[in-house]
Parts: structure tokens; C-alpha cells; sequence
């Protein structure tokens, strides 16, 4: 059943990202190409991102209390908030179009499958962002960091690595719709660069 469950959230993730790749096309084959104009990039000292979560991938600790498990399925849904402060740009490459951040978020995620006494999977963040700028259309996210879970008397707080990477899709220069893929969540939402 759990690999079930993780196959419909995978086909619906992969239908949702090949149709908005799709309707997005035209609009990126017409876009210009930045990635060697460091600077050309939306300009920003913060970005700040509304979005919605899923889990796929369980870790912590199961019901009764046995540390170390993990499942795949049963995806939890929720909501986030993700703001991230730009400190270097142009980034760890000076000759392309990249930036780096600090990110600092928060999720909470319904927790139906894997908290013994707990709805709600409570997870700040905290990590490095670094953004590639390929056209006026479209740019990369690659981050790393640490998520704090707490989730219940039977869970008990911990941190975790955090990785994930995803892109954007610019509407104008100063919004963005924002895909993340991660662990341990998946992220959809708008951006907006202040």
C-alpha cells in the first residue's frame, strides 16, 4: 500500500512539473540568455516564498519508540514559509550569473502516518542557497542545511540534513513560481524578490 500511495505522488509531481514545463516552453525559448551577464538577475535583497509541502520520505522515530525508521509513502501535506537573505552576489563563481543566500524557513506538515500522538510535524530550517540565473525566464536553486523536526511526546526533537534542488520560473522580476525538491520535504509555492 505504501508503495502505492508513493507512486501516485510521484505521477501527479511528474505531471504537474512536465505540464508546467510544457505551457512554460514558448515562453522559454523566447527568454534571453543571462548566465555569463553576472548582475542580470531580478534585482533583490530578499526573497520571500509562501509555498506549499508534501513528505514522501519518513525518518525519525515510528511508533513504540524505534529510533532509526524510515518509510516511503503515505504523503503528508502542509504549508510553509521560506525567507532568504542574498549576502553574496555575484556568488562563489564571479564570471556567471549566481548568487548566495542564507535561507531560513519554517513547515508544518500533517504527520497521519508516522507521529504516535501528534496531527502536525512542526519544522524550522535553516541552510545556504545558491542560484543560477540562466534567462530572464528561468533560474536554479541548489541548498543545504539543517531542519529541526519535532513532532509529538513520542518524537523527540532533532535535526537532520537538509538538502534539495529545484528552479523558477519568473512571471516578472519581481515574481516567481518556485519548485523545490528535497528531503525531507517537496515544495511548491510563489516567490517574490524585495
Amino acid at each position: 500500500m505504501r508503495y502505492e500511495s508513493f507512486m501516485r505522488a510521484s505521477l501527479v509531481t511528474l505531471s504537474v512539473g512536465i505540464t508546467s514545463l510544457l505551457l512554460a516552453a514558448p515562453a522559454i525559448a523566447r527568454a534571453q540568455n543571462v548566465i555569463e551577464q553576472p548582475g542580470a538577475h531580478p534585482p533583490y535583497t530578499w526573497e520571500l516564498e509562501p509555498h506549499l509541502g508534501f513528505t514522501v520520505v519518513h525518518h525519525g522515530f515510528y511508533t513504540g519508540g524505534r529510533a532509526g525508521y524510515a518509510t516511503v509513502g503515505d504523503t503528508d501535506l502542509g504549508l510553509g514559509f521560506r525567507g532568504t537573505y542574498k549576502l553574496v552576489d555575484p556568488g562563489f563563481i564571479p564570471k556567471i550569473n549566481n548568487t548566495v543566500g542564507i535561507s531560513l524557513g519554517v513547515d508544518l506538515t500533517q504527520c497521519r502516518f508516522w507521529c504516535a500522538d501528534s496531527y502536525f510535524l512542526y519544522a524550522p530550517e535553516v541552510g545556504a542557497q545558491w542560484n543560477f540565473f540562466f534567462t530572464d525566464k528561468f533560474s536554479a536553486l541548489a541548498e543545504l542545511g539543517l531542519v529541526f523536526v519535532s513532532a509529538g511526546s513520542f518524537v523527540r526533537p532533532y535535526a537532520k540534513p537538509y538538502m534539495a534542488v529545484g528552479g523558477r520560473y519568473h512571471l516578472s522580476k519581481t515574481t516567481a513560481l518556485t519548485l523545490h525538491l528535497g528531503d525531507p520535504f517537496t515544495q511548491f509555492g510563489v516567490s517574490f524578490f524585495m
